[in-house]
């Protein structure tokens, strides 16, 4: 079973020895293939939002079935939906949802109907306080290799917006952490939590243009959901924003509350909203892609 939904070390993958930090937002079937699970390997549409909205869901009744998470789902591709229940199971990557199978089953069908999930303390915790949508997780899930994103060299953006977003900066990096020099080890870090503010303020707002798709294409489901969780922040249209606001005050904390630096970011952020079309283009190929 870990073989088929770890997101660490993807089987069969030419990095499949380079760690991965579990993210929330990736949805990748394409990264299991091999010959023994084909079945968790099917292609799929890029899928940010799926385990968010399941952990979500599971949060809220606290104790559901698989089946009705694939009934609840049948707008996305039933092997993403398993997939994704798969990967939030796992003990020791996701560890946000907790399965309870019964005993003396005799199908399939029966294993879904009678199989209950429930989620985590750390699972609760993600989703209740949008932790994963915080400056500590967005910034490791920017770095993730396997997140599908737009690559900031191959836009039509100013020289400030690919410096910072360049992907694989060596000048940006954590070995600061390990510098016995204490300016310089100032330094660098003030220059990290800049940037990757930057990263995570860009991040959200490529997962706003996501929600907008996933919401267009897998309608029935997010209808389905929005009458569920009605009035919940998740649905509400300044939810990106409070994200943002957040984003940048836990920046602005962390530097020590420097005005100059909260100005820049701020700054940096109203900019970026002038550059949102980019997320456009990047979700009209997705579904010149996907059709």
């Amino acid at each position: 079973m870990r073989k088929v939904y770890s997101q660490i070390r993807p089987y069969g993958c030419d990095l499949k020895h380079v760690s991965h930090f579990p993210n929330m937002f990736l949805v990748r079937c394409d990264n299991y293939f091999n010959d023994n699970y084909k079945e968790a390997c099917k292609p799929h549409g890029v899928i940010y939002w799926l385990k968010f909205l399941i952990l979500m869901v599971c949060n809220e009744r606290k104790k559901i079935s698989i089946s009705e998470i694939l009934k609840l789902f049948s707008s996305y591709e039933e092997h993403t939906v398993r997939l994704c229940i798969g990967s939030l199971s796992t003990v020791n990557e996701y560890n946000c949802l907790n399965l309870k199978f019964s005993e003396n089953v005799s199908s399939l069908e029966q294993l879904e109907r009678s199989t209950f999930i429930a989620p985590t303390k750390r699972g609760r915790y993600l989703v209740d306080n949008f932790y994963c949508l915080g400056l500590d997780c967005l910034q490791v899930y920017f770095d993730d290799w396997l997140f599908p994103r737009p690559k900031m060299d191959r836009m039509t953006l100013p020289v400030q917006f690919k410096q910072i977003f360049k992907d694989n900066n060596e000048a940006y990096n954590y070995s600061y952490l390990l510098n016995g020099d204490e300016v310089r080890y100032q330094r660098t870090r003030k220059s990290l939590v800049k940037r990757k503010t930057k990263q995570c303020l860009l991040l959200i707002s490529l997962l706003k243009h996501a929600r907008e798709y996933e919401m267009t294409k897998y309608s029935d489901t997010w209808n389905s959901l929005k009458e569920s969780f009605n009035g919940h922040d998740f649905f509400t249209e300044d939810f990106f924003e409070n994200m943002k606001d957040r984003i940048i005050n836990d920046a602005y904390q962390s530097m020590g509350k420097n005005e100059s630096f909260k100005s820049e970011i701020e700054n940096f952020n109203e900019n970026l909203n002038e550059y949102c079309a980019m997320f456009d283009d990047f979700f009209d190929k997705v579904k010149g892609i996907t059709k």
